[in-house]
């Protein structure tokens, strides 16, 4: 039998693999290249097999040990060790793929192709945006429920903030009355769209780092300005709900900030939950740059507008 000292001082041997064996079928293969494997010998159905164990010493004796004893349990309930880790090895791959992101997505696809109205297909893909940030890489069949429970109260928060936006923007719109000149080139003859400040970056990292000092200055602007003409008739244009966080604004959708793909996504989700047919965007604000807003801008013409045109 094998001792934990043996196993730790054991030399390699150029060209060739030493097998050291503990009993029961249990070896300790070490590669020329110094690398210590635990396998199992064993025989089902008239065949030998191997089954590996692991590497040592992430898998120490005892653990070998233990592995051992379990596949001779398998063996002797007339079950195939080496299959059995095979089928785990397998639902282990099946189940990071059906993330709740992906059967998501699957979910919209079919809803697509089975003819639900527009109207229903975008609350559906509001619903879920709410709650992928906190489950999306998350395998189904691992969620559990205070996982679920923190993205519904997280969904909620989020829920009620967009709710109130869209409730501000209609009201609004309603006290402001149709537009004096008629606008042709948008669906329904009027454009209809909120307000944006955007940063687009290559990559989320950077845009979020460009976009907090830069919110956190507008906003120190948007107090100061809120107190001068707090009595002034100017008033009603900065005292409006705004959150004290970039965090905060972009979960009321007034900001919208990242790479391209980022910022195309949170534009469509938008667009798809308000109805509108417009964006007016500001892309420089706070204590931004020249050479940032330039940037920014540019990225949004190039990667970002070719997809905004197509929805």
């Amino acid at each position: 039998m094998l001792t934990d000292t043996a196993i730790r001082v054991v030399k390699c041997t150029p060209g060739k693999t030493v097998k050291l064996s503990d009993g029961g079928g249990l070896q300790l293969w070490v590669r020329p290249s110094g690398a210590k494997l635990w396998n199992l010998a064993y025989r089902f159905g008239a065949k030998q097999k191997k089954l590996s164990l692991g590497q040592y010493p992430a898998i120490g004796l005892k653990d070998a040990r233990e592995k051992r004893e379990a596949a001779k349990k398998a063996l002797a309930s007339g079950r195939d060790p080496g299959q059995e880790k095979q089928v785990r090895k397998a639902n282990a791959r099946l189940s990071q793929g059906n993330t709740f992101a992906a059967i998501s997505a699957e979910l919209i696809e079919k809803k697509e192709r089975e003819g639900k109205a527009p109207a229903t297909i975008a609350k559906i893909k509001w619903m879920l945006r709410l709650a992928t940030p906190f489950l999306g890489p998350r395998p189904i069949a691992e969620i559990n429920a205070p996982e679920v429970l923190v993205a519904l109260r997280e969904a909620e928060t989020r829920g009620k903030l967009e709710t109130g936006n869209i409730d501000i923007f209609k009201a609004a719109l309603a006290k402001r009355g149709g537009p004096e000149v008629s606008k042709p080139e948008f669906s329904g003859g009027v454009a209809i769209g909120p307000l944006r400040h955007i940063v687009v970056a290559e990559t989320d990292e950077e845009a979020l780092a460009i976009a907090e000092p830069a919110a956190l200055k507008h906003l120190e602007e948007l107090n100061w300005l809120r107190t001068k003409h707090a009595n002034s008739e100017h008033a009603e244009r900065v005292n409006f709900p705004r959150a004290a966080t970039l965090e905060g604004m972009r979960k009321e959708g007034t900001f919208i900030v990242g790479c391209p793909q980022t910022v195309i996504d949170e534009i469509r989700r938008q667009t798809e939950y308000l109805g509108t047919n417009y964006l007016l965007a500001y892309m420089m604000f706070g204590n931004m740059t020249l050479k940032q807003s330039m940037a920014s801008m540019n990225l949004f013409h190039s990667a970002v507008m070719p997809a905004v045109d197509r929805m």
